[in-house]
């Protein structure tokens, strides 16, 4: 049914399980994957800041840049390692939200996947989440994953749960096998 997902990736652990996700997604529907960086604007403020601590438009873009790059290497080496073939883009433009649905229209991709921290929609609308605007602008579905620290909490507990049961079942064995031999 999908033939390229393109995946919002940035430095949240929403945006990690919209990359685990999607790499599902690709596997299931033998789909590749556009893994997509909307690069951060460079806004001055009003404030009088000390010179020692201004950024020049230059060195901010270079090293968003970097940072992007970095992120999306990360992605694309998650995602061969599932054997799932990744391409990598990077973006900007004033509204986010529009930034990943063109592109999501110039590389042909037909779902979009993005993470968000589970918060409501009014929280979601004051800090800036693309989701609200992305769900608007994409000219196709958008797939939204929620934050997986419960789900690894979850697993955790579970694998913890495991060891205590197996422990103690060792625990029994044991008494049993001194029991049998006299030793107690």
């Amino acid at each position: 049914m999908f033939k390229k997902i393109l995946v919002v990736v940035n430095d949240s652990a929403a945006s990690q399980a919209a990359v685990l996700g999607a790499i599902g997604l690709a596997q299931t529907h033998r789909a590749d994957l556009m893994l997509f960086h909307v690069l951060p604007r460079f806004e001055v403020m009003g404030l009088d800041v000390p010179d020692a601590f201004a950024v020049s438009s230059s060195d901010f873009e270079l090293h968003t840049r970097e940072k992007g790059s970095q992120l999306l290497a990360r992605a694309s080496a998650e995602a061969e390692l599932e054997g799932v073939q990744s391409f990598r883009a990077m973006g900007f433009a004033e509204n986010d939200a529009k930034c990943v649905a063109d592109a999501a229209v110039l590389h042909h991709c037909d779902l979009i996947v993005v993470g968000t921290e589970g918060r409501n929609a009014l929280v979601r609308l004051l800090t800036g989440s693309i989701v609200p605007g992305l769900i608007t602008a994409a000219s196709v579905p958008v797939m939204v994953c929620k934050d997986s620290v419960p789900l690894v909490k979850r697993r955790h507990s579970a694998k913890v749960h495991f060891r205590s049961q197996k422990k103690s079942a060792l625990v029994k064995q044991k008494a049993s096998e001194l029991t049998q031999h006299g030793a107690v």
